[in-house]
């Protein structure tokens, strides 16, 4: 029996355009992060700043009540 993995997977398709950018994104990095990787840190940048810049809802809010 195999052991179940400790993190959820997640798969996404992107649009051609979106993987080159995320590809030259990962190009400029020190280390080099494979696609899967890349996106973790992009998406981990995107939802920092979105907590820096958004305004605070409360739980259930629906965005078009802000």
């Amino acid at each position: 029996m195999t052991k179940a993995p400790d993190k959820p997977r997640f798969e996404m398709r992107l649009p051609p355009a979106l993987a080159d950018r995320i590809d030259r994104w990962r190009r400029d990095q020190p280390d080099l992060p494979n696609r899967a990787e890349a996106a973790r840190r992009l998406m981990e940048i995107g939802l920092a700043a979105e907590e820096v810049h958004a305004p605070r809802r409360s739980p259930g809010e629906a965005e078009s009540d802000a």
